[in-house]
């Protein structure tokens, strides 16, 4: 159609809304002119899209907007998009997407695309569906992109003009036959089209049509545009392969102006009184102290009419090349401006306040107190934010804080004094970063908050760390979340669903002593838990006690214990099997046992194995094998056979006589082939001892 712009709008919508009766992402809506080649390349090529990552740490209705022209087949495409929070099932990741399309760039009204991204016919508050009617011919567009406020944007700015004819010969070889591709970089989109904009309107008419552009993306590869803005709010990678244009921190790739930017740019600037533009004033003022380049970057930041949230970052480097250059007036008498701009300023990293505290003290050096002031203030406050920031990480868990303050990346913050709310971690941090055998031991000389337990003893695996824990909760005590910790594994074990392991004894009975804070504990269940196990506890210790009575009647109250705490109270029972002097009891205690013997007597062995002689505890384990009672017997011969590796038995077999070593191989030979695979290599699935 001539003297109109055809329209579309992309979004979630219901099979009776969507143009195709297709529900999903779809067209809500198509003015008459538009083809079926553009509704291709609007889903290729034009469409909002979302960063995969976006909503992990930020608001999704917060996520940059876009805008789009893109050229082929003799059509134009203009396209502006944005997030707009939940789809129609109710998931995140819904955007709208309306594109405006013409044979004819004159139907832009005169206007360059990027001006039209100020047009006041873009409806994407609202997604209408059905047929819709296509654009006038614009007439208009907000002040702020018509032509002469660009112009004064960038004729006012003393860095813009630094850098314009630069920018202008990028977009000439952009709009080139063969385009180098041109990247600008703020947070704004705003920013971006308004650059994009007042550079077409330097350029030809044909120039400007072959001039496509995308913005607000993550990554350039990911587009064909010419120019490309990228915000710094996504986690950019190196540009490569293209020429920047950094509008947040004024600095822009090294190219040679043309004769022909250089003669637009003349032909702009002709005219403009100082008067009109008070910021090359200021740049003048500090061109001799801080150098052309910093002086006109750093008055553009202060007083320029392109905003920029790191105008710090151009104080502080000012500051730095003023007092380098001894330019000490400047400092005692600043620009009210750079007092501003610090003021605003929000530290948030270690980097931002070491940088605020190192400025800080050398402007209080030469007695620059305004300054300092300011910088003491923005300092102190963004120390606070940061400790209060990680302080509630801490406290609420989050693995990134924790692993952070392990790895040492706060240990700076352990001489600050405002930082108290975080030293309790800290000092944690000196258990979590010994090796995981040395902590139980560290936890008995220290005395550490007992909410800084993942830092110092980490997430535990249980039964793996059942006596870090019991050291920890013997010392240092128990709070909600380290007792679900536990009453999870307790659970576990009494569903059946724990491995044997002796240590659960030391870890129940630490829980029964663990000091808490409140006058409740921490879990009605697991107090419940570990009170029911008290008295297993103390039938384990009878037990051990008597292990050398000839008339042991210890043994037998422990078969009550092994249908709700077997694999607890199975390895314990193995051990007293094996050192009871009471033969009747054994046999008695053996039989009725079941398994739970014969896996017990192989945790026990296997304990033993890895703190006693290894030579007696392979003959004990001999001994049992060859005993007459089946279920003990049947546990020792799998320590042997899948718990030692071949090569450690070869070894220690070879230390001993002869009778011994004709027992362990006839046992070796009964154990069957599926196990026995002689002395040079494994005996069965060895486990590391």
């Amino acid at each position: 159609m001539t003297g109109v712009l055809d329209v579309a709008v992309y979004s979630d919508t219901t099979a009776d809304e969507s143009v195709d009766g297709v529900d999903g992402f779809n067209f809500r809506a198509l003015s008459a002119g538009i083809t079926v080649e553009d509704r291709r390349r609007i889903r290729e090529e034009l469409l909002h899209r979302v960063h995969p990552t976006w909503d992990h740490d930020h608001d999704e209705l917060a996520h940059p907007p876009t805008c789009a022209y893109s050229r082929h087949g003799g059509r134009h495409y203009l396209a502006r998009g944005h997030s707009t929070g939940l789809t129609l099932s109710g998931r995140s990741g819904n955007v709208v997407t309306q594109v405006v399309v013409t044979d004819d760039i004159v139907d832009f009204g005169g206007y360059r695309p990027a001006q039209l991204y100020a047009a006041s016919a873009w409806t994407l508050a609202a997604t209408p569906s059905g047929e819709l009617e296509p654009w006038p011919v614009p007439s208009a567009v907000r002040p702020d992109f018509e032509a002469e406020a660009l112009r004064v944007m960038l004729s006012h700015d003393p860095w813009a003009v630094r850098v314009l004819p630069r920018y202008l010969t990028m977009l000439e070889a952009a709009a080139s036959d063969v385009p180098r591709r041109v990247v600008l970089i703020h947070r704004d989109l705003d920013v971006v089209m308004r650059w994009i904009a007042a550079g077409s309107l330097l350029l030809d008419d044909e120039s400007t049509a072959r001039l496509t552009f995308r913005a607000l993306v993550d990554d350039p590869s990911r587009t064909d545009a010419a120019v490309v803005g990228l915000s710094p709010e996504f986690e950019l990678e190196p540009v490569v392969g293209a020429r920047v244009v950094d509008l947040e921190r004024r600095t822009v790739s090294d190219v040679q102006p043309s004769d022909s930017s250089l003669a637009r740019v003349a032909a702009l600037l002709d005219g403009a009184s100082a008067a009109e533009r008070p910021a090359f004033a200021l740049a003048a003022r500090w061109e001799a102290a801080a150098g052309p380049e910093l002086a006109a970057r750093a008055a553009s930041a202060l007083h320029g009419a392109i905003p920029t949230a790191d105008a710090w970052t151009l104080s502080l480097e000012l500051l730095e090349a003023l007092d380098d250059a001894g330019a000490t007036d400047a400092l005692l008498r600043p620009e009210p401006s750079i007092i501003d701009a610090l003021a605003d300023w929000s530290p948030s990293t270690p980097d931002e306040i070491t940088a605020a505290r190192d400025t800080r003290d050398r402007m209080r050096t030469i007695g620059a107190t305004d300054i300092a002031a300011v910088l003491d203030r923005v300092s102190r406050d963004g120390l606070q934010r940061l400790v209060s920031r990680l302080a509630g990480d801490l406290d609420a868990h989050e693995r990134a804080a924790e692993l952070s303050v392990v790895n040492g990346s706060w240990d700076w913050l352990a001489d600050e004094p405002d930082a108290a709310a975080v030293h309790p971690w800290l000092a944690a941090a000196a258990v979590g970063r010994l090796p995981r055998e040395q902590r139980a031991d560290a936890l008995a000389h220290v005395r550490l908050r007992t909410r800084t337990w993942p830092i110092a003893i980490g997430r535990p695996i249980l039964p793996r760390d059942n006596l870090l824990v019991a050291a920890w909760l013997r010392h240092e005590g128990l709070d909600v979340r380290l007792a679900a910790v536990v009453r999870n594994a307790v659970v576990a074990l009494r569903n059946g669903q724990g491995s044997s392991d002796p240590s659960y004894d030391e870890l129940l009975d630490a829980v029964l002593h663990a000091p808490y804070w409140g006058s409740d504990f921490p879990d009605e269940e697991l107090a419940e838990l570990a009170m029911d196990y008290a008295a297993v506890h103390e039938r384990i210790e009878a037990a051990r006690a008597r292990v050398q009575d000839r008339a042991n009647p210890a043994l037998k109250p422990l078969l009550g214990d092994l249908a709700d705490w077997g694999p607890a109270v199975a390895p314990h029972l193995g051990a007293c099997l094996i050192d009871a002097v009471d033969a009747r009891a054994v046999e008695y205690v053996a039989g009725e046992a079941g398994s739970w013997a014969g896996e017990g007597v192989r945790t026990a062995l296997r304990s033993r194995f890895a703190t006693d002689g290894k030579s007696d505890v392979l003959l004990r384990a001999v001994k049992v094998a060859d005993s007459p009672h089946p279920s003990m017997a049947t546990g020792a011969l799998e320590f042997l056979t899948e718990d030692v590796k071949s090569t450690t038995l070869t070894r220690i077999r070879g230390e001993w006589e002869r009778p011994e070593r004709d027992r362990l191989d006839a046992l070796l030979r009964s154990a069957g082939p599926e196990r026995r695979r002689g002395r040079g290599g494994r005996f069965g699935k060895a486990k590391g001892a």
